[in-house]
């Protein structure tokens, strides 16, 4: 069984046949369809993206379903906080898990407190206030030798996949979105899913599209064609995915 990360990431082959023009959309996509918000926040110290990225994430969640206050968060007094202490913590020991955790320096300096303070009201901002159609981590039932997968967000009827590296958006990143379109096309209680996202708050960066459109652009096919090609490959082969090492 493998993830949809390792899924996205790999097996080029296969992506480079179902997904022809990708490698041109992407750049098409980074040069003229994204839409910039704000200036890009550079990271403090590049070994601590991934965790000061998660830390503001779920800030941002807890303020979103009321278990945090956005005043706290916007005078900096919820990092003095019991909630915050945790909320670290178990950001840390999420990533340690992985690969991306192992090379991180803690404490967090002071200015990298303020960067997920500044990344985490980005994000508030940026969905409406008191909007209540928001669903975080949507869960995708698995699918052959893919296991099952959460995305980040549901938001109406787009699925916005939350990217904060200090980068622009990826081919990988368009893998991703397909494979929980897929996942959720196969799911017995599918979400309602028209339109996809790329958002990334620390660049100040989103890219956004119809579901048909996309699949059309990059593969030439209809989302259901798209989606059974993919179903095919994951149910006709075996992976073992192993542990980083």
């Amino acid at each position: 069984m493998i993830s949809e990360t390792t899924f996205s990431k790999k097996f080029t082959s296969f992506w480079s046949q179902l997904l022809p023009n990708a490698n041109n959309y992407i750049r098409l996509v980074n040069e003229a369809m994204v839409k910039s918000l704000y200036a890009p926040e550079k990271p403090v110290r590049n070994e601590n993206v991934a965790l000061c990225n998660t830390i503001a994430f779920e800030i941002f969640r807890l303020v979103r379903i009321g278990e945090l206050q956005e005043g706290d968060l916007r005078s900096g007094s919820i990092f003095s906080s019991v909630i915050f202490n945790k909320l670290a913590k178990d950001c840390e020991s999420k990533l340690k898990i992985f690969s991306r955790g192992n090379s991180m320096k803690l404490p967090l300096l002071k200015d990298e407190l303020l960067d997920i303070c500044s990344i985490a009201i980005h994000m508030v901002k940026y969905f409406p206030a008191g909007a209540t159609d928001i669903t975080f981590s949507p869960k995708f039932e698995g699918l052959g030798i893919l296991n099952s997968a959460e995305g980040d967000i549901i938001f109406a009827d787009s699925l916005i996949e939350v990217k904060a590296g200090f980068r622009n958006f990826s081919v990988n990143d368009i893998r991703q979105l397909l494979v929980y379109l897929s996942l959720n096309h196969y799911s017995r209680s599918p979400y309602i899913i028209r339109n996809v996202e790329l958002y990334n708050p620390r660049m100040g960066t989103v890219f956004e599209e119809n579901v048909e459109r996309i699949c059309d652009d990059i593969s030439a096919l209809q989302p259901s064609d798209l989606y059974h090609q993919i179903l095919i490959f994951v149910t006709e082969n075996n992976f073992i995915e192993l542990p980083d090492t």
